[in-house]
C-alpha cells in the first residue's frame, strides 16, 4: 500500500487535477504544443478544432477508412511495415475522431451502460485524445486477440 500512495502522489504531480473527479475542473487544452498537447477527462478541446494536417490511411494501412495528422502516419507506416518483416499485420481502425463522430460514440455508450460507466471507458466530447489526429485504435488483420502481441 506504501508503494502504491508514492506511486499515486507521484501520478498527481506529472497529471495535474488527477485527484479531482473526470470533467471537473477543465480547461481548455493548448493546442500549440501539436503532438504534445494534453487532451484527457481534464483538457478539453473545442468543438470545432481539426487539425490541418490530415491525411487519409488505407489500403494495408487501415481495416477501413481513417485519418490521421501526418507525422503520427508516418510514424504509423513505419512501425506496421516494420511488424510486417516479422509476420505480424497491424491496422487503424479509428483514428481522428470529430467532435460529432465522439459525440455520437459518447452517447451511444451512454444509452448502452449510462454516464458513470461510459465515463469510464469512454471520453465525452471534445475530451477525447482522438480529436488531435495523433492517437489510433489498432486491430490485427484477423481481428483476433492481441493476448499474444508483443
Amino acid at each position: 500500500m506504501k508503494e502504491f500512495l508514492i506511486l499515486y502522489k507521484e501520478t498527481l504531480r506529472i497529471i495535474p487535477n488527477l485527484d479531482y473527479e473526470f470533467y471537473t475542473d477543465s480547461k481548455d487544452a493548448d493546442t500549440s504544443k501539436n503532438m504534445n498537447s494534453l487532451v484527457n477527462k481534464y483538457n478539453y478541446l473545442d468543438k470545432n478544432f481539426v487539425p490541418d494536417n490530415l491525411v487519409s490511411v488505407t489500403g494495408i494501412y487501415a481495416r477501413d477508412k481513417a485519418e490521421l495528422v501526418d507525422v503520427a502516419y508516418d510514424n504509423f507506416v513505419k512501425m506496421a511495415d516494420a511488424a510486417t518483416l516479422e509476420n505480424l499485420t497491424i491496422k487503424v481502425t479509428t483514428g481522428y475522431r470529430s467532435y460529432n463522430f465522439q459525440s455520437t460514440l459518447y452517447n451511444n455508450y451512454v444509452k448502452a451502460d449510462g454516464v458513470k460507466n461510459a465515463d469510464t471507458y469512454s471520453a465525452r466530447p471534445g475530451y477525447s485524445e482522438h480529436q488531435l489526429g495523433y492517437s489510433a485504435d489498432l486491430t490485427n488483420a484477423k481481428n483476433v486477440s492481441f493476448d499474444n502481441f508483443e
